[in-house]
């Protein structure tokens, strides 16, 4: 699902970084960053369309100030443009490349200024 999930954001030319190394990761979470993007205004714009992300790492996603992601070496435009996905073993392909499509569609906007 990770895969299916990152490679439709590529197809929708959707820049971003992984917050971790993609094979030692949890196979069912994706951190990243979308650095420019503020992913706080994300979470609520992908909310509105049934999407729902977690913010910075799990470790630290209720601090403003994220101390894990800092000490990975993210920049502060990173730290404020992670977002973290998580699947569910009943996830399917579909839904990820939906999900996916809905993150692209709400990136694109933010990066337009089309927002408000």
């Amino acid at each position: 699902l990770k895969k299916k999930f990152l490679s439709v954001l590529d197809g929708h030319g959707i820049e971003y970084k992984l917050n971790s190394i993609f094979d030692r990761a949890c196979s069912a979470i994706i951190s990243f960053s979308i650095a420019g993007i503020n992913s706080e205004i994300l979470q609520r714009m992908a909310a509105e369309s049934g999407l729902f992300i977690g913010l910075g790492s799990a470790c630290a996603s209720k601090l403003r100030n994220n101390r894990v992601l800092s000490e990975m070496g993210l920049s502060p435009s990173e730290i404020a443009g992670s977002i973290r996905i998580s699947f569910s073993p009943k996830n399917t392909i579909d839904e990820a490349e939906q999900a996916a499509a809905i993150l692209a569609e709400k990136i694109k906007i933010l990066r337009s200024g089309q927002v408000g």
